[in-house]
């Protein structure tokens, strides 16, 4: 299923964040607990950074910014008094990248000890907007991140535009792409040297390389690029540019294995989620006797298998891939697949703070198992009416996160949202749409013109606590509530394949889906 996802959120709009919008992509999630960090954590001790300011002619309460993270982007909101200042402290165990939500998009980093201040005028934020530190060399990161931001988010939106189009040659998309890491490149190295200087050069590298692997996949040419001639050779020794990626044969992984550049980019730490999952295993069988009873693959634990066979020359980077994708897993596909996942290769990590991140993290996710509670909710309806999930104790509730600018979410209603709710609606089953993307205004316009039926209900931000609620990771995400109010799947297929039209789903002998088990115990 494709899903748009709350990591790259308006992604072509910023500009510079990853374009890497696999199904693994990640979000905000649900209650995560701190985890313990043991003396052989490769990981920072948590600290904090502050993000104050002012902002004039601002009519919401707050407004939203991501954050890279190890294991978990997240999207954070910031609430904004009435005279529009506002004040932030933020834990953060390394540095991290953050992407204002704001005009089209605007880059920046954020270290521990930082004092950002962040001022623009709502009206005209791309000329207005300014970001200042308590540090002479963090402004000048800040200072060149923000030109990077404003100079190269149209060149790169014009790259991933070209990149997906079939009329395009491809040695054209390749000079688009190469022209956009080069400029972005001698951009850079132009400045001073800062501490930040090689992490930003990671990012820029393999957000670009990104692209380069998706266009090697399907191009007769094996295409590279120029990093050597965008680097002065004064400055190559300290970059080390020799040990960067510069081929698509994984017979060179050791090249790719650095873990200097795993902690300090997240680009890099994306950059090999990407390879890793785009070279699975076999997902399908025909069997030479009678087949087997319906079964589902088990990607979470597929990924996991493939990283074992590409990633284990670094036990630090093969842990971390193992606890990432295990925590993903649980915003994207059924609970006992990725706990099949959890148990099968948390003995087999050897790296303590990431077992503890792992481990703490499948018990918070426990209170999504099926047959656990729903956690209760309460959201307000287009007409200011606050709604709760109580409401609705004793009806199956079929609940859709949805966005008004998530293409593969407006598909969905466009394409079976009448037929599908044409066939449940008279069997007892509550349709809850929870928009979280969207101003009041754009959310009830677009459910006029989709003629969306149901309890129609908005989150201000990804960041609301419904979203975490349900480790709503990405859009659309389908979850079914049985009549006594607990979880049937909180990763539930889609309408389409609700109604058989769509991907293929477990079903039981009879042919019923989990949705109409449900309703058919309610009876």
């Amino acid at each position: 299923m494709t899903r748009t996802f709350l990591r790259s959120f308006m992604v072509l709009a910023i500009g510079l964040t990853s374009i890497n919008v696999s199904a693994q992509s990640k979000k905000q999630p649900a209650a995560k607990p701190a985890a313990k960090v043991s003396a052989q954590a490769p990981v920072a001790a948590l600290k904090t950074y502050v993000i104050k300011g002012n902002v004039k002619n601002f009519t919401e309460t707050f407004w939203s910014y991501f954050s890279s993270g190890l294991f978990k982007n997240l999207v954070i909101d910031v609430p904004v008094k009435a005279d529009g200042s506002f004040f932030k402290t933020m834990e953060t165990g390394n540095t991290s990248d953050i992407h204002f939500y704001l005009g089209e998009g605007l880059s920046a980093l954020a270290k521990p000890g930082d004092t950002l201040t962040v001022e623009w005028d709502n009206k005209d934020i791309d000329d207005t907007f300014k970001i200042t530190s308590n540090s002479g060399e963090r402004q000048q990161e800040l200072d060149l991140l923000l030109q990077l931001s404003k100079q190269y988010r149209k060149p790169m939106m014009d790259a991933v535009t070209a990149l997906r189009s079939k009329d395009i040659a491809d040695v054209e998309k390749f000079n688009k792409i190469s022209e956009l890491f080069t400029g972005e490149v001698k951009l850079l190295v132009k400045g001073p040297v800062t501490g930040n200087s090689k992490k930003i050069l990671y990012d820029i590298y393999f957000r670009n390389l990104d692209m380069i692997s998706k266009l090697n996949k399907t191009s007769k040419t094996n295409y590279v690029l120029p990093l050597a001639a965008a680097i002065p050779d004064n400055l190559k020794g300290m970059f080390g540019t020799a040990n960067f990626y510069q081929t698509e044969s994984w017979g060179y992984i050791d090249k790719v294995l650095d873990e200097t550049m795993f902690m300090a980019s997240h680009e890099y730490r994306d950059f090999l989620v990407s390879k890793v999952q785009g070279e699975r295993p076999f997902s399908t069988v025909t069997y030479e006797g009678p087949a087997h009873e319906n079964t589902e693959s088990n990607f979470t634990l597929l990924n996991c298998y493939g990283a074992i066979a590409k990633l284990n020359l670094s036990p630090l980077i093969l842990d971390w891939y193992l606890a990432h994708t295990i925590i993903d897993g649980f915003g994207y596909y059924p609970f006992d697949h990725v706990e099949a996942a959890y148990k099968r290769m948390l003995p087999e990590m050897k790296t303590a703070a990431f077992k503890d991140e792992l481990t703490a993290y499948y018990k918070a996710m426990h209170t999504l198992k099926p047959g656990n509670p729903a956690p209760i909710i309460s959201l307000k309806d287009e007409n200011g009416k606050t709604v709760s999930l109580s409401d609705f104790k004793g009806k199956v509730v079929f609940m859709d996160f949805w966005g008004v600018y998530c293409g593969p979410c407006i598909g969905d209603i466009k394409t079976y949202g009448v037929e599908f709710h044409q066939k449940y609606k008279d069997k007892g089953v509550v349709f809850l749409n929870i928009c979280v993307d969207a101003g009041v205004n754009e959310w009830k316009k677009s459910i006029a013109d989709l003629k969306f039926d149901g309890i129609n209900l908005r989150a201000p931000s990804p960041a609301d606590p419904a979203c975490k609620a349900y480790n709503v990771e990405g859009i659309p995400h389908y979850i079914i509530i049985d009549a006594k109010g607990n979880i049937v799947n909180n990763n539930a297929p889609n309408m389409g394949s609700l109604m058989g039209k769509g991907f293929s789903i477990k079903l039981d002998k009879q042919g019923n889906n989990e949705l109409d088990l449900a309703i058919t115990a309610n009876k």
